[in-house]
């Protein structure tokens, strides 16, 4: 149902479809919230928003996805923070919420989807430390963070990511050295737009 001139609402009877896997309705123009009912989908393996008018808040019951491989919010208009439910995610590869109106730290939760690999928040509200636990998702591979209001250092633990190739913390108010950006992992870096000081490490 991607890509279509879809209006109005998810319904909240969805709730009902126990054997839905995927759920892509992409590039339309559904407004109102995300429905609380979908968190009964047990068996949902991919969800994607991305591109709509979805508003409101990520519900509380977002960690109740076990079974979700993908979830794709960008480009809509939630707010809110996100939740520490969101630990939820026992199998979630790729998380996607850039575009959005998001506000608050980064839940210390995500740390706990260890099954993680690709990480986009960019260009939302989101404050606060990247989390120092970060390095339990050992598996990641792009760590998108940009446009965003984080303060504090980079946190010498990601080094400990060592899948990591790809990490974009441009346009924030972070500060300190770039000691971890010689991993042998990494292949692209970007990192303008912050307070960074002192001189390159050596490689």
């Amino acid at each position: 149902m991607d890509t279509n001139h879809l209006i109005g609402l998810v319904p909240e009877d969805i709730g009902n479809l126990q054997r839905l896997k995927y759920f892509a309705v992409y590039a339309n123009n559904l407004t109102s919230i995300i429905p609380e009912s979908m968190g009964k989908l047990k068996s949902l393996e991919k969800l994607n928003l991305n591109f709509n008018n979805f508003n409101g808040t990520i519900p509380d019951n977002i960690g109740q996805f076990k079974s979700l491989i993908q979830l794709l919010l960008r480009n809509n208009n939630i707010s809110g923070s996100i939740p520490e439910t969101i630990s939820g995610l026992v199998s979630v590869e790729e998380l996607d919420i850039a575009d959005n109106n998001l506000e608050g730290k980064n839940p210390e939760g995500i740390s706990k989807c260890t099954t993680l690999k690709c990480l986009i928040l960019s260009r939302n509200k989101l404050s606060g430390k990247i989390p120092h636990s970060i390095d339990s998702c050992n598996l990641i591979t792009k760590l998108i963070l940009s446009s965003n209001k984080l303060s504090g250092r980079i946190p010498t633990t990601l080094s400990n990511c060592t899948s990591l190739k790809r990490i974009k913390l441009s346009v924030n108010s972070l500060h300190g050295n770039l000691d971890m950006i010689y991993s042998s992992s990494i292949e692209m870096f970007y990192a303008n737009s912050n307070k960074f000081s002192g001189t390159l490490p050596e490689s």
